[in-house]
């Protein structure tokens, strides 16, 4: 394992020269995770990286990062965040990134992101997301049991719902698939109980 460095109030390693932050240690309402360490590319927050910083409230994530963590945010009072387009990969383990962020209610992926990750809100209380135009897969588990999600707006791009996309949403009642969705996979809408309409 790579050995653990201090910056600010950030611990992290170094690994094929990219930076993966490990823990927060500040007390901060508000962080703005860095771009680069020490000139190294912040790629990763690793699992639980900000979990139990019960005063954090805002959150802006770095350009280029590709990878989360799971329960990268539980416990903290984050209530909106900006996904950045960059992301590629979303852990799990017994929940997503954002699994036990209790506080959490808006997720914005940001413009020009692509596919939206396998788990990236798996087990969230998001009730708002917003999906831009640019986006044309929405991963397997991406949305599952997501409880607090009534409705949900897919941009015309889209091509594909992964397995279990939205498996789990309770509180979903209506969706409208748009005309290009080539493929829905196994149990997209599984237990999805408040369902009414699917357009």
């Amino acid at each position: 394992a790579s050995e653990e460095l201090q910056y600010g109030d950030f611990k992290f390693t170094i690994e094929d020269n990219e930076v993966t932050i490990t823990e927060y240690t500040g007390s901060s309402a508000s962080v703005v995770v860095p771009e680069r360490i020490n000139g190294y590319i912040v790629t990763s927050l690793a699992s639980q990286a900000f979990a139990y910083c019960a005063s954090l409230e805002t959150i802006t994530l770095p350009p280029n990062l590709k990878e989360l963590g799971y329960t990268v945010f539980q416990g903290t009072g984050i209530q909106s965040i900006t996904i950045p387009k960059t992301v590629t990969e979303c852990m799990t383990y017994g929940g997503g990134p954002f699994s036990g962020a209790n506080s959490l209610k808006k997720v914005i992926f940001e413009d020009g992101m692509e596919t939206i990750p396998d788990y990236c809100l798996y087990k969230s209380t998001v009730s708002e997301v917003v999906i831009p135009d640019t986006v044309t897969r929405i991963g397997g588990y991406t949305f599952d049991e997501c409880e607090n999600i009534e409705a949900i707006t897919l941009p015309p791009g889209i091509t594909e719902l992964g397995g279990g996309s939205f498996s789990g949403c309770t509180s979903l009642k209506e969706i409208d698939i748009p005309k290009g969705v080539k493929e829905i996979q196994y149990s997209t809408f599984s237990g999805c109980s408040m369902l009414s309409r699917v357009g």
